[in-house]
This record gives C-alpha cells, structure tokens and sequence, in this order.
C-alpha cells in the first residue's frame, strides 16, 4: 500500500507541475499476456505458464503540445491470472518434481508517451513509449508433487508425494517490471468536452512477472474509455 500511495502522489506531483493541462481520461479492457519461454532452462520438459484473460482498469492525463501531439502519463491497474506447470527431472524416471500452481496478483503501471493524433472529428492516433509497474499483493495455490523410484515385489515403481501450496505470489513472481508499450485506437469527439476510444497496445517485457523458465513476454490490450477535456482560455496581451 505505501508503493501504491508513492507512486500516486508522483503521478500527481508531475502533473500538477505541468501548465496546459488538456485531458482527462479513464479506461478499462483485457490484457492477454504471452509468455516467451526460456528453452535453455536446465533439466526442465513440459513447462508451461499460461495467462487467463486479465483485466486492466487505468487513468490518465494528457497535455497538449500542439494540434497533433499530446503527451501523455497513465497509471493502470492490471490484475492477471496465471496457471503454471513445470515438471523437474534430475534423473528423468527416477527422480522428477512437478510444480502445478495458480498465481492471482494485482500490479500497479505507470506510463510515459507522447501521442500523435490525425483528422478532427473521428481522430486516429497512436502512442509509443516506456513503462515501469510495481507488484501490489497477489496469492499463489496448487500443488507440488515429487515423484521418486522405488523397488517394490514386482520392480520398479514411482512414489509420488504431493504437497498442497498457499501462499503470496511473490514468493515466485518478480516485484517490479519495465518494458515498452506501443499503441494505436479511434477517438470520437462527442462535444466540445467529451470523448469516447477504442484502443489497443502491445507491450515487450524483458523483465517478465515469472522468474522460473520464463525469457521474456509480451501483451495484448485492448480498451475503451472516455476523455474529458479542460478548455482553456487563451492569455493575450492588449494592443498597443
């Protein structure tokens, strides 16, 4: 709770230090991620990390630099699912471990852009630019089961022993992420104050959420939201 607090009181800080604030927005959608698995991984078969379709709620700020560029600063809330299995052998047939648990965890992103828009009415845009995201509280369930060979009456048999597992999701899952995000989506301009979009980004982790097997990973995003817009009265100075 205290990262989250800090990293909101930043969020405002950068913005309240910024004249020609221009926008408001909110937004929510899915995020399905994508794991890029690691194949050099030692003494590993059959692994797997497989995310459910997470949900993503966020906010964000925009400013105005010109007609056509706005930059941004987004904070999200990104809640993912992800079922995990990897199976350990260190002599395949007589000494395996298995892993098979469910991670559900919540992160808090923050994310710097500019932002190019074209037309006027129905605007085309799209955003490019880096983000970081802090773990924010998530829990782990399943179980570990180790396997080992035994000599029984009539030969060798395997011996599974199975452990149930709860516990916090960071005991596994990485505290902190960063990669790049790139972005495009409809605006329509509803009134002079109001808009609504339809969005959708990707995203390159190179610091993927599981530490285990997992090389790096990507996301899809997809969104709608609605903008409202600060109008501002244009300062010019009396003629001489």
């Amino acid at each position: 709770m205290r990262k989250t607090l800090l990293l909101i009181s930043a969020l405002l800080a950068v913005i309240s230090s910024v004249n020609g604030q221009s926008g408001f927005e909110v937004n929510s959608g899915f995020i399905k991620p994508f794991s890029i698995l690691d194949k050099d991984a030692p003494y590993t078969s059959g692994s797997s990390a497989d995310y459910n379709l997470s949900f993503y709620i966020s906010t964000a700020y925009k400013l105005k630099a010109s007609d056509k560029l706005f930059f941004g600063l987004n904070l999200s809330f990104n809640n993912y699912k992800l079922d995990f299995y990897e199976k350990t052998a260190i002599h395949p047939g007589l000494d395996e471990h298995i892993k098979d648990l469910a991670y559900n965890f919540n992160y808090l992103n923050l994310f710097f852009y500019p932002e190019l828009v074209f037309v006027n009415k129905l605007k085309y845009y799209i955003n490019a630019g880096v983000f970081g995201g802090i773990y924010l509280n998530g829990t782990k369930t399943g179980l570990l089961i180790s396997g080992r060979a035994q000599w029984g009456p009539d030969g060798p048999y395997m011996e599974f022993i199975e452990t149930e597992v709860e516990g916090k999701a960071n005991e596994d899952i990485r505290n902190f992420t960063a990669g790049v995000q790139l972005g495009t989506g409809l605006r329509y301009q509803i009134s002079d104050y109001w808009g609504i979009h339809l969005n959708t980004s990707g995203r390159y982790l190179p610091f993927p959420f599981e530490t285990d097997f997992t090389k790096s990973q990507v996301e899809l995003i997809i969104s709608v939201g609605a903008e409202y817009i600060f109008k501002r009265r244009d300062m010019q100075k009396p003629k001489q």
